[in-house]
């Protein structure tokens, strides 16, 4: 990123950094703002681009999931263990401590959504803008390919 700020010169370094970091923040922003316009460009036009918990549970659990988007307030609209089904996250042991059973798993979401995307190799980015993927239940991806 390269940006021009106007500073007195004789700004002390803490203004100094201040005023950088009030930029980045701003730049970080925008640049949320425009990815979450284009997954949603892609979503509405049935393109690669899921949006809800389950639809993105499931591309994460096939493995289709090229990036995460996952609101920073998604730990706080669920913050304890729901169930889920077996099927989305096989490798959790379910109320008898196997994972054999068809039975739903309890998993804190956030920690499943973002696992599932590590082991996947599939990029994370958090949304700090809670606004931005409301609409949607806090939780979106772009996609490697259409299942």
């Amino acid at each position: 990123m390269v940006d021009v700020m106007k500073l007195d010169i004789h700004a002390s370094e803490h203004n100094v950094l201040t005023a950088t970091l009030a930029k980045l923040l701003e730049q970080e922003a925008r640049t949320a703002e425009e990815k979450v316009g284009r997954l949603m460009q892609q979503y509405r036009a049935r393109g690669l681009a899921v949006v809800g918990l389950e639809e993105t549970l499931e591309a994460l659990a096939n493995g289709q999931v090229d990036e995460l988007l996952i609101s920073g307030a998604l730990e706080e609209t669920h913050p304890l263990p729901e169930e889920v089904r077996a099927i989305l996250a096989p490798e959790l042991p379910d109320s008898e401590g196997g994972t054999a059973s068809e039975e739903p798993r309890q998993a804190s979401l956030p920690d499943l959504l973002v696992t599932k995307a590590r082991q996947s190799g599939a990029t994370v980015t958090f949304i700090e803008d809670a606004a931005l993927l409301e609409s949607v239940g806090g939780v979106a991806a772009f996609l490697r390919w259409r299942g």
